[in-house]
């Protein structure tokens, strides 16, 4: 694994669960002597919300505009993950294709401190996350174990693969299913992600455990010292780690 690897997260529709994996990556990849850095590139600035508890005097957009790296803040709840955090005016930069992507390198050129870097990117497919995808070692697609949550998802990977024909070193990680509940719905398309795509990681389910946790600025990882939903994500970061090592 690289010694700062670049993980983008990425959903084929809004309310696909990005934000929840891209926040709970950044707290399984980082740690205290070399925490991750999660950058918040989605408008809405939700993992920002999640994570930061005081109004946040940095953001990515001014980083971005200045072709500068991002500045960050601590979570002051969640050990080992450093937010550099989003804002509104993000969103200008999603339509500017050729100006994002030059100025899009500076922004992940962090410290030597840190251990990896987590983009949460914006639920469209605009500048940001394609300047996002070119820089990156790796990507994750966020699927809602729903009918609906598979529409964009074709559309979705057919990007990633014409994004690396240009940047090799971009692997895709796996599509993670998320929200997988208990009807008929939801459990026959979790079946059909796997029947149909090949890079399917471990799925996590439904949990109104893990629906409390922005409220209080908090992973699963500090909630929860065992049960079903922190299994869940314990699997997932596994298997995530495993494909940044180059395993299988």
């Amino acid at each position: 694994m690289k010694t700062r690897p670049v993980l983008v997260v990425i959903g084929p529709k809004g309310g696909a669960g990005k934000t929840t994996l891209a926040v709970h990556l950044a707290r399984a990849l980082g740690t205290k002597a070399r925490p991750a850095l999660l950058v918040d590139l989605d408008p809405q600035a939700a993992a920002s919300s999640w994570l930061l508890t005081d109004p946040w005097r940095c953001n990515v957009a001014a980083d971005l505009e200045a072709g500068r790296p991002a500045r960050s803040v601590p979570a002051p709840k969640v050990p080992g993950v450093l937010v550099a955090p989003g804002d509104i005016d993000t969103a200008g930069h999603d339509a500017e294709f050729e100006r994002t992507r030059a100025r899009f390198p500076a922004l992940l050129r962090t410290g030597e401190g840190i251990g990896a870097v987590v983009v949460d990117t914006p639920p469209s497919w605009g500048a940001l996350v394609a300047a996002a995808l070119a820089s990156a070692d790796a990507v994750l697609v966020a699927v809602e174990c729903r009918t609906l949550g598979l529409v964009g998802l074709d559309r979705a990977l057919d990007l990633i693969a014409r994004i690396q024909d240009r940047h090799r070193g971009l692997r895709l990680l796996g599509i993670v299913p998320q929200r997988l509940g208990r009807t008929r719905d939801s459990q026959r398309t979790e079946a059909l992600l796997r029947e149909r795509y090949r890079a399917v990681l471990p799925a996590i389910r439904e949990s109104a455990r893990i629906g409390e946790l922005p409220a209080r600025n908090l992973t699963i990882f500090e909630a929860m010292p065992e049960g079903p939903a922190r299994g869940d994500f314990e699997a997932l970061a596994a298997a995530v780690l495993r494909g940044l090592r180059g395993g299988s």
